[in-house]
């Protein structure tokens, strides 16, 4: 295989149709997208595909920002930000264009918006770029930052193309990403922009509705007419086929590795290295299943069970044969997860957690060490394997452990940290607790930063001729309300704005 032939990862048709809206946007009609897969389902990959031709273009700016599910309003404001200047930073030529055309913008402003690009300028300057850790030092402006970012995207966008690609932006439980996207779809229409959002998404299903941040479903259902839906089918036999002769692989088995890979691109391409591993990629499949190949034997393991049993009120150190145990709760806790959780909710010695984990290099690797939680945190060495795990699980019986996981995990964890509420609510939603999960779903929201209230609430007043919805407004000005009594906001702040 040769760089002129890059492994097939996406439909010539998916790239086709984000091309038609890439080509719409540069003609000066903005275009927003939501890409619809479920999790392996090829977004990230479509998208990688679609901007290939890009990355590397200095007359388009191509701004990709993942989002994390740990992560408040303002942390995701910073990333946003961070991802941009990164972006910039990777191209001197296309960093001076966009410095270029803002000074040229800026007599034109106002005062409050010269004052964000200089300060967007600035940072340009002086902001520094770490490449291996993938991190990036900048200054945020002291006014608000959320509003100068969308001048500064209408600006540039006036003038050269842009690409926004916000993946996962549903995990972020805060009200500034659906306010940041209304304000910039509806500025950028109104300024003829040439700019394309790209927003992943997951499939319409109930669990969807009560786990998704409330207002960027609002947002959604306000635009059905404005945002077009872009779903990605699963892969058949056919794009196997072509995948497998992308890697010169045989494609005889193309049909049956659709299958075990639940048509999902991610996984499939995970399945063929899998039975590549295995030494099955040409043999017969046809009594192969995923539960088949996922690797929770006992066998060949250096953990042995411990020689006495755990004396009364202390954790049980874990051996070998608890694997099936640890992975499952595990995989309720998410792709990536902390040890010294699984064992605290499996009632095992965190030592002996991180022993068997690191034991099993086939289904897990490690992620790094957090000094916050006191923990190793693990993820799964492949998605198709926490998906198996967690279908083992769907009977009665399981449902109805996950959601008493989820109760333990909403009295003792949920009041400790932000990012614990969203994991509790899947649970709920995910093994018949609907309700429970809208609920955590409500409770994350209020948890977001203080900050961002005041924030969201200069937000309505600069944008006055967006019609934000009056349940938006009233939690808003609730919430800061709330956070005066208790003075978690700055009263100066508040009569700033």
């Amino acid at each position: 295989m040769t760089e002129e032939q890059p492994p097939f990862v996406a439909r010539i048709s998916d790239i086709d149709a984000l091309g038609q809206s890439w080509e719409q946007a540069r003609a000066g009609t903005p275009q927003a997208v939501r890409l619809q897969a479920p999790f392996g389902g090829g977004r990230r990959a479509l998208v990688t595909e679609f901007l290939r031709p890009y990355t590397q273009d200095s007359e388009t700016l191509v701004w990709r920002v993942t989002c994390l599910a740990e992560e408040n309003g303002l942390q995701w404001l910073i990333r946003l930000y961070g991802s941009l200047i990164a972006s910039l930073n990777q191209d001197v030529v296309l960093r001076g264009r966009v410095e270029m055309l803002l000074n040229t913008e800026l007599p034109k402003q106002p005062k409050r918006v010269q004052e964000w690009f200089q300060q967007f300028i600035q940072t340009m300057k002086e902001s520094e770029t770490d490449k291996q850790a993938g991190k990036v030092k900048l200054s945020l402006p002291k006014d608000n930052p959320v509003i100068g970012l969308v001048e500064v995207i209408t600006a540039i966008s006036r003038k050269m193309p842009v690409v926004l690609d916000l993946q996962n932006v549903y995990v972020v439980h805060s009200v500034l990403p659906s306010m940041f996207l209304e304000a910039l779809y509806n500025e950028s229409r109104q300024q003829d922009c040439a700019l394309l959002i790209v927003l992943s998404d997951e499939p319409e299903s109930d669990t969807r509705e009560v786990t998704h941040p409330s207002p960027l479903i609002d947002f959604y259902a306000r635009e059905t007419e404005g945002i077009a839906i872009q779903s990605i089918a699963p892969w058949t036999g056919e794009e196997v086929g072509q995948f497998l002769s992308s890697k010169g692989l045989s494609q005889d088995n193309a049909d049956a590795i659709a299958q075990l890979g639940l048509g999902r691109p991610g996984f499939i391409a995970e399945m063929v290295e899998i039975l590549q591993d295995a030494a099955k990629l040409d043999a017969d499949l046809s009594g192969e299943t995923v539960d088949s190949l996922l690797p929770l034997s006992a066998k060949d393991s250096i953990i042995h069970p411990p020689k006495d049993a755990a004396k009364k009120g202390k954790a049980r150190k874990a051996s070998a044969s608890d694997i099936g145990e640890v992975s499952f709760l595990a995989a309720l806790l998410g792709h990536a997860f902390p040890s010294a959780l699984v064992a605290q909710l499996g009632g095992f010695d965190p030592e002996s957690i991180d022993d068997l984990i690191d034991d099993r290099d086939d289904l897990f690797e490690e992620v790094q060490y957090s000094a916050n939680m006191s923990t190793w945190i693990y993820r799964f060495k492949r998605g198709t394997w926490k998906e198996a795990i967690l279908a083992r699980f769907q009977d009665e019986q399981g449902q109805d452990r996950a959601r008493r996981i989820g109760m333990f995990m909403e009295r003792t964890l949920v009041p400790q940290g932000y990012g614990f509420g969203p994991k509790v609510a899947h649970i709920y939603a995910e093994n018949g607790a609907p309700k429970r999960a809208e609920v955590l779903r409500s409770m994350q929201l209020s948890k977001d930063s203080p900050d961002v209230w005041g924030l969201a609430f200069d937000f309505t007043k600069y944008f006055d001729e967006i019609s934000w919805p009056a349940p938006l407004r009233r939690s808003v000005f609730q919430h800061l309300l709330e956070r005066l009594s208790d003075g978690r906001t700055n009263p100066t702040a508040v009569e700033s704005l």
